[in-house]
């Protein structure tokens, strides 16, 4: 029998959530979001997983939580109201802007960027009508606007009076991309193994996007092992020979815990590098678990 007693548990925490807060301290969360809207006068039209989605005035606007969620769980409960009257300021962008930049391609090709999200955003987020295209597997690139410190992801209809081919956009993107905030270590593992960690707020996954120019110290004789967990946090270790797995396996830890807890995650895939293409390393199944294996074209390269 349905009760009209039976408490509410709010939203469902989640799945990418899960790993670091619970279904209470999402909601609670959700709530504060809801409150600071109401009392700036913003219309919620719906809350979905992991979004909120407003009437910004002019037009519907999705209001992803990944970011603050993943910033909010590092502090203190008491700090959690003003973490987030400081994520949403972003509602104040001047929308005006926006809608000159799309319609003035000149001005606006100076605030394209393309930043790497998860497979999962064009579904949980309705985002099929970006402007994206797919460079690691199992990953999307976003064209996106950077304006006033803040991203706007770039639709079709947005870049309609544009008229410049996605190829030629992307280029630009990537070209414009701020590799001079990303900080490069280089590391050697295993007293053998050299490689690479990028670290920066939104932009070390991006860096490598393009590989030859932007990291060609971490390309081998036979390509790179490369990690792109989050969007401030990447990987990339030359192969010369040898077996890799062993990096791998060295460095398979810091990858996952950077995928399951940074701000921005994007991929816990390790890929192979090789004649400007990424492709990501296989799996092998034995007795119901999964290692991960070399694609049979680096196998072969490395063991002739």
């Amino acid at each position: 029998m349905f009760s009209f007693f039976k408490k509410d548990k709010g939203y469902r925490l989640p799945t990418s959530y899960s790993s670091f807060i619970n279904r209470e301290q999402y909601n609670g969360i959700i709530s504060l979001c809801k409150n600071y809207l109401t009392e700036a006068g913003i219309r919620i039209i719906e809350i979905n997983e992991g979004e909120i989605l407003i009437d910004s005035g002019e037009e519907e606007k999705h209001c992803y939580l990944d970011n603050l969620v993943r910033k909010i769980y590092e502090h203190d409960k008491r700090e959690w109201p003003g973490i987030v009257e400081r994520h949403f300021a972003v509602l104040k962008t001047d929308n005006n802007a926006y809608k000159y930049f799309f319609t003035d391609f000149e001005q606006a090709s100076q605030l394209l960027r393309a930043l790497i999200k998860p497979m999962d955003i064009l579904e949980t987020h309705q985002m099929q009508d970006f402007v994206y295209r797919v460079d690691f597997p199992e990953t999307y690139t976003m064209l996106v606007l950077e304006y006033d410190n803040n991203f706007r992801f770039c639709s079709r209809e947005n870049i309609t009076e544009w008229n410049i081919p996605d190829e030629e956009l992307f280029r630009i993107a990537i070209d414009n991309n701020p590799n001079d905030e990303v900080e490069a270590k280089e590391y050697l593992f295993l007293d053998k193994f050299t490689g690479f960690m990028f670290f920066s707020g939104d932009y070390a996954a991006g860096m490598l996007l393009d590989m030859e120019n932007n990291a060609d110290y971490a390309i081998g004789t036979y390509g790179s092992l490369v990690a792109v967990p989050a969007k401030g946090f990447a990987f990339a270790a030359p192969i010369k020979g040898g077996d890799i797995l062993d990096l791998l396996t060295v460095v398979q830890d810091t990858v996952i815990n950077s995928y399951n807890e940074d701000q921005g995650n994007i991929s816990p895939n390790f890929y192979w590098y090789y004649d400007k293409k990424f492709e990501k390393l296989p799996l092998r199944e034995e007795r119901e678990e999964a290692f991960i294996r070399l694609p049979d074209k680096l196998n072969e390269m490395l063991n002739p």
